[in-house]
């Protein structure tokens, strides 16, 4: 009957353990995700892509017109 008792405390123990951790790794993961969180980062990324996107047209509006220029000397 010790044995039972002794393992029974031991599975008890481990359950409520892996319960407490399992809610503050939860935990940790939800207070990452407020609102105002996710908002910086959306505006973050969307700037990223928006000067990414930007500079992309420079630079193909830049060779375009070098390859005008190099038209127009040819002929």
């Amino acid at each position: 009957m010790a044995k039972r008792t002794l393992w029974f405390a031991i599975g008890a123990a481990a359950g409520a353990s892996a319960g407490i951790y399992s809610k503050i790794k939860v935990d940790k993961k939800i207070e990452g995700s407020t609102p105002l969180r996710i908002s910086k980062d959306v505006l973050v990324s969307s700037t990223k892509l928006l000067n990414d996107a930007r500079r992309a047209v420079e630079e193909g509006l830049r060779e375009m017109k070098k390859e005008l220029d190099r038209s127009q000397q040819s002929k």
